[in-house]
């Protein structure tokens, strides 16, 4: 049997990078994250330090950054999960253990038509909204504007 050949990796072009008005995760030592909007004027303050965000804008996923105070953060982009996780709790959100066992149960694929009662904090919506895909519809119903 003949083995395939692997084609090279394209490393002279980034996965991403990170950009102004993008968010940003930031992972410590100890794997606490700090999600952030990066701003060009901005600075981002922890008990490890400070960064002015022009540090982080510009680098690709997955760079380094050390803060004033010497300390190391990782600097990824977040994930759908950690954006849930970490956004303003302006009603219940629905958490990623749940959100899995809500597109099984309610049979969500690519293509389907979801009529979701109540946006609340929108991770739901959210979820949906990708699973569902550009051929399939989500409309969301709340009473507050």
């Amino acid at each position: 049997m003949q083995e395939r050949p692997v084609p090279p990796m394209e490393l002279s072009e980034p996965r991403y990078v990170f950009r102004d008005g993008d968010r940003a995760l930031l992972v410590d030592r100890k794997g606490r994250k700090y999600l952030l909007r990066l701003d060009g004027s901005g600075e981002f303050h922890t008990h490890l330090g400070g960064i002015p965000h022009d540090d982080i804008i510009g680098l690709t996923e997955g760079s380094w950054v050390k803060t004033a105070r010497g300390h190391n953060l990782l600097a990824v982009k977040p994930t759908m999960a950690d954006f849930i996780l970490n956004m303003p709790r302006i009603a219940t959100v629905v958490y990623p253990k749940d959100l899995g066992a809500i597109l099984v149960y309610g049979d969500i694929f690519p293509g389907a038509g979801v009529l979701e009662a109540g946006t609340g904090s929108g991770a739901l919506t959210m979820t949906l909204l990708r699973a569902v895909g550009e051929t399939g519809w989500v409309v969301s119903y709340d009473t507050r504007a």
